[in-house]
């Protein structure tokens, strides 16, 4: 499902980023949406092609619902109180 978490950004708004999904990476048809997501849940992508003989340069974004610590994915519950943000699709 990389077309739901791999994500670019497309500017920033007051209390997130606005992001839009990339439905035509990866195996499953996905619409295309947008959404404003919080800040702090999008991380650069790195993939392969982004790297070069010295230098990195990420294209896209992911959207990362894992806790760090415990290296598995938030409740629902707890994102819905702390991200509350909801997708707006275009």
């Amino acid at each position: 499902m990389n077309g739901v978490y791999w994500l670019r950004v497309e500017e920033a708004v007051p209390g997130g980023v606005l992001v839009a999904n990339l439905p035509e990476t990866g195996k499953a048809a996905l619409d295309a949406v947008q959404a404003v997501v919080e800040a702090d849940l999008v991380h650069p992508l790195l993939r392969a092609r982004d790297v070069g003989r010295w230098c990195a340069a990420p294209t896209y974004s992911i959207l990362m619902v894992q806790d760090p610590e415990k290296r598995r994915g938030y409740d629902e519950d707890w994102l819905k109180t702390h991200h509350p943000k909801k997708a707006v699709y275009t």
